[in-house]
């Protein structure tokens, strides 16, 4: 089974990236998540090449030609010598390969036995750890090994306790020695052995028609095989390779999958098949050594099915390789092709049920949500793009499990593990106006562009670091309460422009980013702790409470009712211990975890305005501040009556529609000629909420 790969500066893999693919529970479904472009393809292929040391598989880039340190190892186990022979034996005489040109990439979504060893190795291996009774380690990849003159090869460690084998394939030419027993504690990935401890052995040279009988695969490529599918498979097999049509490869590959299988193989496969469909409205007639191997019949009709569908070959392959007896590791490149959200469920459960029953490492790609099991969250890889333009792959620490994910409702907790940004929110009010708000600036709203974007400034490139120009209102609406008045006097809400260059970008990375609830202020640690783990760009919006202190005798509604001045010059009584109070202010959790630096820095604020501003800059939390720090009090600026009962009757035009109200006060009269709320500027808390979510994309833009 596969147990640990590393890779280091190959192709666009910059520094060492490694995956630990160990596993208590005796077998392991791991996902490879991550953008187009991240990797996930790459390091499959990267894979299967440093495993397989019989074909000439193509050489892959190095980064920047750095031969020295660059390397691809996978590290294998076997439980003992024999089952090591066990997996020779049974992988030399089974082999599935691409033969036909124009559908060999169908071949590269899917794999099992990659690890592939020479033929000249059958004896040697058989005389060496065929009697071992103890674990048998297996190391198979690319590195350099020579110093003073670098040269990069694939090698072949197999490891006992008392000895180790050494092949190294260099130019195409193998050579093989035996090494004495290693301390403890070496990490073969990174050894290369002294040529003064090296015993080499001769290696066997099959002749001809062995190595036809062993190299060659029966299902696809001897000689023998290739007649009998010309004559006996005549109804889908063409004797011209290159007319071979696309169904007739699946065929083929279906056949030869069930060939290697046993009947009670055949009949488990076909089970596993139909569980993941999820009906049994299927069939299959099975003459393998007939002239018509496979038929797959409708039940219902008994018709014929002529055409197999994309999702339905695709569970066929899973299911037969997972059933596989003598794999141990299974790789897929995006399992779920062609299936229905339902059956994609259902194999998510499925693979990883299968791999702790059949002890397998299942290895899968996917773009898909539903196929992340976050029943084990460290069995999740997040591939990301960095600045640079290199790759990398991040782990969220062991110290999660899913009860740390119960904040989340329904399936968008696999989201996280999906989405280039996440802004985080308290309640589901919060999701929807926020999803409201970014819809509009993926849609390019008129009203909402207009609002932010001053006359002339579109082809004005002067302005703030963000593309910004700013102006400060003093004035903004009459017949509020003097707390209210005397809260945006602050400088935060001074009103800002935008460039139309700088609101097309920020328009392009809300469409990579996914608003998430949190469900309760106590859990914006776990949420941003995930995302620095997983190295996912966030904010949050959220009230007032999650970063002040609240409580009955002292909420923040009744701090801003009694404050006579600024409100963000109010006071905070007993600042120092309360601040990091992580009941009275959740938030502190977040930098203690993520930059415990800043305590003395949050230590040291004193007043509301104060702590604002630390989150804000230091973890991009922005909070509400007009009376109690909630969104209703936010919206009630421009629309005075409405709260929160008012949400669960709103659609999602109606919110879309609402926050273009907030912009634009004067649609409000067009509703509603009697309404005074009309002649009110744009809603300034809005506005600070839209200006603190263009300069959090902009940082990070500038920062990639």
């Amino acid at each position: 089974m596969l147990r640990r790969i590393v890779v280091e500066n190959y192709i666009i893999f910059k520094g060492r990236q490694e995956l630990d693919l160990d596993s208590t529970c005796g077998g392991s479904f791991h996902t490879l998540v991550g953008e187009n472009a991240s990797g996930k393809s790459s390091f499959v292929a990267l894979v299967k090449a440093a495993s397989n040391f019989v074909d000439n598989d193509e050489d892959f880039e190095v980064i920047g030609n750095d031969i020295a340190s660059a390397k691809a190892v996978c590290e294998f186990h076997f439980k003992h010598g024999h089952e090591l022979l066990q997996y020779f034996e049974r992988s030399s005489t089974r082999a599935l390969h691409p033969t036909v040109p124009c559908v060999s990439g169908l071949f590269s979504w899917f794999s099992d036995d990659i690890l592939k060893f020479p033929m000249q190795l059958a004896d040697l291996l058989r005389d060496t750890f065929g009697s071992v009774s103890a674990l048998v380690r297996v190391f198979s990849g690319r590195k350099s090994f020579n110093n003073n003159h670098p040269s990069h090869c694939q090698f072949l460690y197999v490891v006992s306790e008392d000895v180790v084998l050494v092949v190294i394939k260099n130019n195409g030419e193998l050579s093989a020695a035996l090494h004495d027993p290693l301390p403890a504690g070496v990490d073969l990935i990174e050894w290369c052995p002294d040529e003064a401890f090296l015993h080499k052995v001769k290696l066997d040279n099959p002749n001809e028609s062995t190595m036809d009988a062993i190299e060659q695969p029966l299902s696809l490529e001897s000689s023998s095989d290739t007649d009998f599918m010309q004559t006996k498979h005549a109804h889908f097999v063409n004797s011209n390779w290159d007319t071979l049509r696309y169904r007739d490869v699946k065929n083929l590959i279906m056949v030869s999958l069930l060939k290697n299988l046993s009947q009670e193989g055949i009949d488990d496969a076909l089970c596993l098949f139909h569980e993941i469909m999820g009906d049994q409205s299927l069939a299959f007639e099975l003459d393998l050594d007939g002239d018509i191997p496979i038929r797959i019949l409708d039940k219902g009709t008994r018709r014929i099915i002529q055409r197999i569908s994309e999702g339905t070959f695709s569970t066929f392959v899973v299911a037969a390789l997972v059933v596989q007896p003598f794999s141990r590791t299974v790789i897929f490149d995006e399992v779920c092709r062609g299936m229905h959200p339902l059956q994609v469920r259902r194999l998510r459960t499925i693979l990883m049920r299968e791999s702790r029953n059949r002890t397998k490492c299942i290895i899968t790609t996917t773009h898909s949500p539903e196929v992340v099991e976050v029943e084990r969250i460290t069995l999740i890889w997040r591939f990301q793009v960095l600045p640079s333009g290199y790759c990398q792959i991040r782990r969220v620490r062991s110290r999660y499990n899913v009860r740390d994910l119960h904040f989340i409702g329904g399936a968008e907790v696999r989201e996280i593990f999906f989405a280039r940004y996440i802004i985080w929110v308290e309640g589901e009010s919060d999701k929807r106006f926020i999803e409201a708000l970014l819809r509009l600036f993926d849609e390019g709203n008129l009203e909402l562009f207009k609002a932010l974007s001053q006359p002339g400034a579109a082809t004005n490139t002067s302005g703030g670091p963000d593309g910004s120009l700013s102006e400060h209102s003093s004035s903004h609406g009459a017949g509020r309460s003097l707390p209210v008045e005397n809260l945006l006097q602050d400088p935060a809400y001074e009103r800002k422009y935008y460039t139309r260059e700088v609101l097309s970008t920020i328009q392009e990375a809300v469409r990579s980013c996914v608003v998430l609830s949190i469900s309760g202020k106590k859990n914006v640690y776990k949420a941003t702790a995930i995302c620095n783990d997983l190295g996912i760009p966030h904010a949050v919006v959220c009230d007032l409470d999650v970063i002040i202190p609240n409580s009955k005798e002292n909420s923040v509604q009744s701090q801003f009712d009694s404050c006579r001045g600024l409100w963000t010059s109010a006071p905070i009584p007993h600042a120092k211990t309360k601040l990091l109070n992580e009941d009275q202010c959740p938030a502190s959790k977040c930098v203690q975890d993520s930059n415990p630096g800043l305590i003395p820095k949050l230590r040291a604020c004193r007043t509301v305005g104060e702590v604002m501003k630390f989150y804000d800059e230091t973890q991009h939390i922005f909070t509400w501040r007009v009376d109690g720090g909630e969104i209703e009090d936010a919206i009630r600026l421009t629309k005075s009556q409405f709260g929160k009962k008012l949400w669960p009757d709103l659609s999602f035009g109606d919110i879309k529609e609402l926050v273009v109200c907030l912009l634009q006060p004067p649609k409000l009269r067009e509703r509603n000629p009697r309404d005074k709320d009309a002649s009110k500027q744009p809603n300034p808390e809005l506005l600070r909420c839209i200006f603190f979510l263009i300069h959090f994309f902009t940082e990070r833009l500038t920062a990639n």
